[in-house]
């Protein structure tokens, strides 16, 4: 079966090179079919289901169409739709560069912290393919220029997912995030959301010296009163359902330890400006070189509603500089308690979130029905 399978996906992309190569001609002559291209002719030969509409001819839209049928196929083999409930929690996620930092880095961190069945499926995407609105796009084939990618659609409807996270993009209004959790909800009503904001940039010349810390703060605070006005929105149609990943005040909690010269490590505001190579930018908007663990702490203490201070584990920047880590997760942890929109408290101050203490404070807020059907998000 193994030797099957190869056989068909060598022969698919052998397929897949044929009708690429075949783009230019089309644009240039008469349509290419299974009529007049011996390639597609062999292709219907050994696949006649890529005849969407029986008529004996395969045109070059069908055998695209087929192509990536197959392997979509494949990658689901690969990549399962759903999984068994554990201790960790079954994440569907979208988002652009800005958010793919901490998709490499959060599964370690939910390993160390003693998770089990922490499972991520992301639809990721640069820039503005990557927000909220082309993801869904692009799951239904409607994505300008883009074939049908349908990675998350199939595996929400299997209801076996606990939250889906976005990441924040320009022009993403209520309403694109509403279609999303509709059908998560349909499919699983305990499912519980999260948008994970921007952080305030540097620009792309300069010297770091012109930079000072209330033009960042103040940069965030517009991005604060952005996301607070989405999540008012989302939440007055969805009550207690969609929180905020806050990246950008947890950034503004680095950058407040680098102008006090206190964030060990870090040689820089931006490498495009400094030329060092451990800073808190790589670009002026991109994050440096093991900020990537800062931002998956960020998500671990959202989403699972401890601080990453408690996890008795080291990881590549910790390695690097102890300090520096440290650093890192007291200000992850401390953005979290100090947003309001996170849902989550820390009232005693010991790292875990009030609401899923085993002795609730009375002062404390109650757990939602979501948080606890979804093992404390």
């Amino acid at each position: 079966m193994a030797s099957m399978r190869s056989k068909r996906s060598i022969f698919l992309a052998g397929g897949l090179v044929g009708v690429l190569l075949l783009a230019c001609v089309c644009c240039a002559g008469p349509e290419v079919t299974s009529a007049n291209f011996a390639r597609l002719k062999d292709y219907l030969q050994q696949h006649p289901d890529a005849d969407i509409d029986k008529d004996g001819v395969l045109t070059l839209t069908e055998a695209r169409r087929h192509i990536q049928k197959a392997g979509q196929q494949e990658r689901r083999r690969k990549n399962p739709l759903s999984f068994a409930k554990g201790s960790g929690l079954r994440i569907v996620m979208t988002g652009h560069s800005w958010v793919a930092p901490a998709v490499g880095t959060l599964p370690k961190i939910a390993a160390a912290a003693g998770l089990d069945g922490h499972h991520q499926r992301p639809h990721l995407s640069g820039g503005g393919s990557g927000s909220a609105n082309s993801i869904w796009l692009a799951e239904h084939g409607k994505y300008p220029g883009k074939m049908l990618k349908d990675i998350l659609l199939p595996a929400i409807a299997t209801g076996k997912w606990d939250v889906m996270t976005w990441g924040l993009y320009y022009n993403d209004w209520p309403e694109h995030y509403a279609r999303w959790i509709d059908v998560c909800l349909q499919a699983n009503p305990d499912m519980i959301f999260y948008i994970q904001d921007g952080w305030p940039r540097t620009p792309g010349s300069g010297s770091e010296y012109d930079f000072k810390l209330e033009d960042f703060l103040a940069g965030q605070k517009k991005i604060n009163v952005s996301c607070k006005g989405l999540l008012t929105a989302l939440n007055k149609k969805y009550p207690g359902k969609v929180r905020l990943i806050p990246v950008g005040d947890s950034l503004c909690e680095l950058l407040k330890l680098y102008y006090a010269n206190d964030l060990p490590g870090i040689e820089g505001l931006s490498k495009h400006l400094c030329g060092k190579e451990h800073t808190i930018w790589r670009d002026g908007g991109h994050i440096g070189k093991y900020m990537n663990w800062w931002e998956g702490y960020v998500y671990y203490a959202t989403l699972y509603k401890k601080s990453p201070a408690l996890i008795e584990a080291e990881f590549e920047v910790s390695r690097y500089n102890a300090e520096l880590d440290k650093r890192m997760r007291q200000c992850a942890w401390k953005a979290v308690v100090n947003n309001p929109h996170t849902g989550i408290t820390d009232k005693n101050e010991n790292g875990i979130a009030d609401e899923i203490e085993e002795t609730p404070r009375k002062d404390s807020r109650s757990s939602t029905a979501g948080d606890i059907a979804c093992g404390a998000t």
